[in-house]
């Protein structure tokens, strides 16, 4: 698997997806170990190396919405309800999908 693979978000704004072994510090999320983050600035996707298959898939889908709602500016999470998720949903789902696979194909290329 690549280390490394950039993207465009739906904002057409550039971010890069890095993979790393677990226990990378830029996988430490508050004091807990992570199987993938999200650094905000620079924009930048943290995966863990042990990830495969379905893991892999659920957990980059994971990051890419926390990506897409940092580059919408959808509500603060703090405001969050469930017709919240559910519009997010309607609006992004099929193209967050489409760019976790994308992403996953130029990792195991």
């Amino acid at each position: 698997m690549k280390s490394k693979t950039k993207f465009r978000s739906i904002t057409n704004i550039e971010w890069e997806v890095n993979v790393v072994p677990f226990g990378d510090h830029m996988l430490n999320v508050d004091g807990t170990m992570c199987k993938g983050s999200t650094h905000f600035e620079p924009r930048r996707i943290y995966l863990s190396s042990e990830l495969s298959g379905k893991d892999l898939f659920i957990v980059l889908v994971h990051e890419l919405t926390h990506a897409l709602i940092y580059d919408t500016q959808i509500e603060r999470k703090e405001s969050y309800n469930e017709e919240n998720v559910c519009d997010l949903m309607g609006m992004y789902a099929k193209t967050v999908v489409e760019t976790a696979e994308k992403i996953i194909r130029e990792l195991c290329e």
